[in-house]
């Protein structure tokens, strides 16, 4: 897969409620496994992430022992509806709703933390991060402004495990 696709949108993220992001934007928080410095930020990883907060996933699994998932959620553009996706690793094929092989969607992150449920000790740093992100929403509330994020500890904690 094109990396770059992840980054393709640029605009702001006013639809997320985080207009002072915008997506391909250097920041100063990059990822754990980033040694860089800087980060950048995936408009398409933001909204799945959004929508993995919000509870707007209601199925998710694996098959092919493993090495297929696939996530039911509720569509973020077209509220009530539900939409399938999934991603085979063995075949190197996946289905998101709107996506081509030059268009990927947040759906595609939505399978990366169904994947990350599945096989939690690979993902540790992300459940790690993905701690401090639920740590925030829950104090601040769906506006998630940069202000808002100094009052949070940002030291390492224990990864959250699944149930």
């Amino acid at each position: 897969m094109n990396i770059a696709l992840l980054f393709r949108k640029r605009s702001p993220l006013v639809e997320e409620g985080l207009p002072w992001m915008s997506g391909a934007e250097q920041h100063p928080w990059p990822a754990v496994r980033n040694s860089g410095g800087t980060g950048v930020a995936s408009a398409i990883l933001v909204r799945a992430l959004m929508s993995a907060v919000e509870g707007n996933v209601s199925l998710a699994g694996t098959w092919k022992d493993g090495r297929a998932v696939m996530a039911v959620s509720t569509s973020r553009s077209a509220r009530g509806t539900t939409a399938q996706f999934w991603l085979d690793w063995s075949t190197g094929r996946c289905g998101v709703p709107h996506g081509d092989p030059e268009k990927v969607t947040y759906h595609l992150g939505l399978l990366a933390i169904a994947e990350a449920l599945a096989s939690p000790k690979p993902a540790a740093d992300f459940w790690a991060a993905y701690e401090q992100l639920l740590l925030g929403y829950r104090q601040h509330g769906w506006m998630l402004l940069p202000a808002a994020w100094k009052g949070c500890k940002l030291a390492p904690m224990k990864p959250l495990r699944p149930t």
